[in-house]
C-alpha cells in the first residue's frame, strides 16, 4: 500500500495538501490536510501533512553505533523475551543457519563480517529515508551476494 503527499489545485486557485492511501492503482482514502493561498501557508501544510503521515514512527538511534557496533550489550530484561529469545536460537540453529555463518564470508562475492550490522543498519537507514519512497514489496538482500552464491553446507 503506498502512502504519500500530494498537492492538487482548487477551483479557488488554492492549492490543497492531501494524503493519498492507495493500493496499485486504486484509491483507498483521502485525507485533506488544507488548502493555502500563498507558499508560507503551503508551507505549512506541508509539514503538517509529513508530521501526519509518519505519526507513531520513531527513529533509529544509528548514531549511538561505534566501529560498527551498538554501544552496549544486548540484556534479556525479562522471562517473557527470554523464552522467546531462546526460541529463536533453537529456529536458528535447527535451519543450519549457525553452520551459514561460518562460510557466508568465504562465499560472499562482495566479502562479508557477520559481526559487523554495519551495512544492515545503512539499508535499513535508507528505507525508512525519503529516497527509498517508490520501493513497495520487495526483498533486499543485503548480504554481501552470499544469497546470489548459495551455500556448501549440505543437508
Amino acid at each position: 500500500m503506498g502512502v504519500f503527499v500530494r498537492r492538487v489545485k482548487t477551483a479557488s486557485g488554492a492549492t490543497a495538501v492531501q494524503i493519498v492511501h492507495k493500493r496499485g492503482r486504486t484509491v483507498l482514502g483521502i485525507d485533506h490536510i488544507g488548502s493555502a493561498h500563498d507558499d508560507e501557508q503551503l508551507a505549512v501544510l506541508l509539514r503538517a501533512a509529513q508530521s501526519r503521515l509518519h505519526t507513531g514512527q520513531q527513529i533509529l538511534p544509528l548514531e549511538d553505533v561505534v566501529g560498527g557496533r551498538p554501544i552496549g550489550t544486548p540484556v534479556v530484561e525479562g522471562t517473557a523475551s527470554l523464552i522467546v529469545w531462546e526460541a529463536l536460537e533453537a529456529v536458528y540453529a535447527s535451519l543450519g543457519f549457525d553452520q551459514i555463518a561460518d562460510t557466508w564470508s568465504r562465499r560472499a562475492p562482495l566479502g562479508w563480517d557477520t559481526s559487523d550490522p554495519t551495512p544492515v543498519g545503512r539499508a535499513i537507514s535508507f528505507l525508512f529515508s525519503d529516497l527509498s519512497s517508490g520501493i513497495t514489496g520487495e526483498m533486499i538482500h543485503v548480504d554481501g551476494g552470499f544469497h546470489a552464491m548459495g551455500t556448501d553446507i549440505l543437508p
